[in-house]
This record gives structure tokens, sequence and C-alpha cells, in this order.
């Protein structure tokens, strides 16, 4: 509701509501600080979780096995281990892992990606007929820190001999988002 004085002189009204804003402003100071000092730990504590890595050479497999992509092109917080093919999560949160493979010719593979030894997707690779046999899939999985993902060969689907083309072959995972 508009005073009289507020209707002869708009001036002061303007200045009397950027007063009040001001006060309000100073009062919730102590909120607007804490809620910036909870963004910047935040930010401090979330990782970025990147990492790439591609199989070395044509390789053989076997029932079971971790497969070990061992030409790591990216790996951002080293989370990933080249040397047994595991992904250790330094950080709570949900993370994309994507797999793909290329057979060599009328070669299969079928292999599982795992999180602490439980299946979370199962990935197909290969053909009967002549030419190499490509097959992928992705998974999306919450990780707690310390949650361990790999690649390994299914315990009977798989042909014998050199299986995969390496440099074709790839794990790749990153940390989507944080939990924190």
């Amino acid at each position: 509701m508009l005073t009289e004085q507020s209707t002869k002189d708009p001036l002061m009204n303007t200045k009397t509501h950027i007063q009040k804003v001001a006060t309000d402003v100073n009062r919730n100071g102590v909120k607007v600080e804490k809620t910036l000092d909870d963004i910047t730990a935040y930010n401090q504590k979330t990782l970025n979780v990147a990492f790439h890595a591609n199989v070395n050479g044509h390789i053989g497999l076997n029932d079971n096995e971790v497969i070990r992509f061992d030409r790591v092109k990216t790996n951002l917080e080293s989370a990933y281990h080249r040397k047994n093919g595991i992904l250790q999560a330094p950080t709570p949160g949900y993370y994309v892992f994507f797999v793909h493979f290329l057979v060599l010719a009328q070669k299969r593979l079928e292999a599982q990606i795992v999180k602490n030894g439980y299946l979370i997707q199962s990935i197909f690779a290969g053909t009967q007929d002549v030419g190499h046999g490509p097959g992928s899939n992705l998974a999306i999985v919450r990780l707690v820190q310390g949650d361990r993902v790999w690649v390994k060969v299914h315990d009977k689907y798989h042909d014998t001999g050199d299986i995969l083309d390496g440099p074709w072959c790839t794990f790749s995972g990153f940390l989507l988002y944080p939990e924190v």
C-alpha cells in the first residue's frame, strides 16, 4: 500500500528500499559465506577420474582371466592399474565404463564388466564369417571409494588361441557424478 509520503517522493521510496536490501544482505552475509565455503570444500574433495587403455598386440585368453588393457593413454588420478587391469575408485559416485573388442577372424569372445567380483554387464564380440568381429557395451554404476572394476573373460564362452586384435580393444571409464 502506498503512503502519501511515498507517492510524493519516489526517490525517497527507492532509497529506503535499497537500504532495506543492504540490511538484509548484511544480516544474511554469514549464510552467503557459509554457502561459498561449502562449495569450495566440495570442489576440493571432488576428483576428476578418467582413464582409457588398449590391449597390446594379439592375445589369447583363458577362462575367468582379467583382461589387462596395458597401453594406458589417459589415467587421471591414477585410478586404473595397467599391471592388473583393475580400476579402483578413489572417490564415491556414479561412473561410466565402456569396453570395445575386435576379435580376429572366425573367433568369438564373451566377456564381462565386473564390480568387486559381481557381474555388471556382458559383452560379446565375434563372427562365424570371414573378417574380424567387433563388440562393445557400456555400463553406469555407483561406486564407493575403494570399489574395484575390471573386465574378465567369461568362464566358458570364448575361443582359444589368439583372440583379440589388441590396438582395437579398449577399456575406458570416467566419474560422471561424484557423491560428497
